[in-house]
């Protein structure tokens, strides 16, 4: 994917958090299964009289301090159902490792190489296959996360650089910190240099990724290292010519590069009747959506007493409250647009009106009638099972 295909994605409605947390949740998922499913392999006991034997050679990294520690692995091996008979650990800038990388083809250290009696012990051979090489019997199994040594150059790899591209001063946009936080638990990130837009090196950038909405993250190509990154990115950006990655889905509030704005900021008017008190709580839109990633710039409370409230209930024709009226850039918020014709209108000076409150299956007051109106939920018998419906009672 270039970056021309991807400059309108910014829009698909995804919350500021689920996209924040996006590549955190699936990278914290995937190392937990791993952690889960050697765990389990390890606990199991071989059913087998005949222990199988096996020899491990241990190629460490001693100079790399952040490399994955590949002993947390060959520790475990003899709960595999294995008897290790012989066990050489190595660094690999010695004679000896050099001489096993190369005659097994070792792409990157720290590595275990396993031999031996590997077709006999089940458990093994199975861990084995998913994440090792076979070569003529014997198991190569590199460090199965970066950073890494590359074995052919002898650098480190998987240490990323980040660019943070933003609006200067722009108090109202996006704050994607936590974004970088949240990584920074999972992902070997070296550097997180701040760029401006309007600043020469921002510009450039803008320029060579076409970028249209900032703040945004750009990657350099050593990310694309992680599996569960590059697995999932086609979601949220595109991976440039030069290898870098650029997050394309921003959620509002953004600024806008090409019309010079900040897009995404909404008012929120609540309109209740605070008289009724049986009526649900009204705070619950606004949670809903905050929940859907919507940035509040301004929100009131209305009763429908006030004069500003009975010109709304007016002009929007409203006939049930407590209800909400959404005015401002809400386009920005696919998400939001997509639900909205489910549960409320959109009225032709663009304000978003919920009308079916009874959705919440609480009480209500219907302003036509002057009543209280409280859903019972009953069952009905259908054709396919038992479903729950809402009828509206009113009650003086």
């Amino acid at each position: 994917m270039d970056s021309h295909d991807s400059k309108n994605h910014h829009g698909e409605g995804l919350t500021l958090l689920y996209v924040l947390g996006i590549i955190f949740i699936v990278l914290l998922l995937v190392n937990s299964w791993q952690i889960y499913y050697l765990q389990s392999k390890f606990g199991e006991k071989s059913m087998t009289t005949e222990v199988p034997k096996v020899e491990l050679a241990i190629i460490t990294a001693n100079s790399c301090e952040k490399c994955f520690d590949i002993t947390t692995i060959s520790s475990k091996l003899s709960s595999l159902g294995v008897e290790i008979k012989e066990q050489v650990t190595l660094d690999y800038e010695s004679a000896s490792a050099k001489a096993l990388i190369s005659k097994y083809k070792v792409s990157h250290v720290p590595a275990l190489i396993i031999k031996g009696d590997v077709e006999k012990a089940e458990k093994l051979k199975t861990l084995l296959t998913e994440l090792a090489v076979e070569q003529e019997g014997n198991y190569i199994l590199p460090s199965p996360m970066p950073p890494y040594i590359d074995a052919d150059t002898g650098k480190m790899r998987g240490e990323v650089g980040v660019v943070l591209l933003e609006k200067e001063n722009c108090d109202k946009c996006a704050d994607l910190t936590m974004l970088v936080e949240l990584l920074k638990q999972q992902v070997a990130i070296k550097d997180v240099k701040k760029v401006g837009v309007a600043s020469t090196d921002g510009k450039a950038l803008v320029k060579k990724y076409n970028i249209s909405v900032v703040p945004t993250l750009i990657f350099d190509s050593e990310a694309a290292l992680y599996p569960t990154i590059s697995g999932v990115w086609k979601k949220v950006g595109s991976v440039e010519k030069d290898g870098s990655l650029v997050m394309r889905m921003v959620n509002p509030p953004f600024y806008s590069i090409p019309e010079g704005k900040v897009k995404g900021l909404v008012t929120l008017t609540t309109i209740e009747d605070k008289s009724c008190k049986e009526c649900y709580n009204a705070s619950i839109n606004k949670l809903i959506l905050q929940q859907m990633g919507v940035q509040l710039e301004k929100e009131k409370t209305l009763d429908v007493l006030m004069p500003e409230a009975q010109g709304l209930i007016s002009k929007y024709k409203i006939t049930k409250v407590p209800t909400v009226v959404i005015k401002g850039d809400v386009s920005s918020y696919t998400s939001l647009v997509k639900a909205w014709n489910d549960v409320g209108s959109v009225e032709t000076d663009g304000a978003y009106v919920l009308r079916k409150v009874e959705l919440f299956q609480q009480p209500y007051k219907d302003l036509e009638q002057n009543k209280v109106v409280t859903p019972v939920v009953a069952s009905v018998d259908s054709a396919v099972g038992t479903e729950q419906v809402s009828t509206p009672v009113a009650t003086n």
